[in-house]
């Protein structure tokens, strides 16, 4: 998925009047975890989590970006791709 998809899913899923614009819906993952790490590259995944609402009975709104890195012989990276993903519970 696009950025501009994940936008898309998130504003048919929030039931608050005022949803958060497209620039801020990546200003503050969750969580950053490296999901896989070898020799020659790591996987890591940034988590999202929204609500759906401003009430005490929200749900949430959960995606994540996952980044995929080349490793050189040096361990410095380079980003080769990066993919959205909406995550259901």
């Amino acid at each position: 998925m696009t950025q501009q998809q994940i936008y898309q899913s998130y504003l048919q899923a929030v039931s608050s009047s005022s949803p958060l614009p497209p620039e801020k819906l990546l200003a503050f993952p969750s969580v950053n975890i490296d999901i896989f790490e070898d020799d020659s590259r790591v996987v890591n995944r940034l988590y999202y989590v929204l609500p759906n609402s401003y009430n005490a009975t929200s749900d949430l709104f959960i995606f994540f970006e996952e980044n995929s890195f080349l490793k050189d012989a040096s361990g410095d990276l380079s980003l080769s791709s990066s993919t959205f993903h909406l995550l259901h519970p």
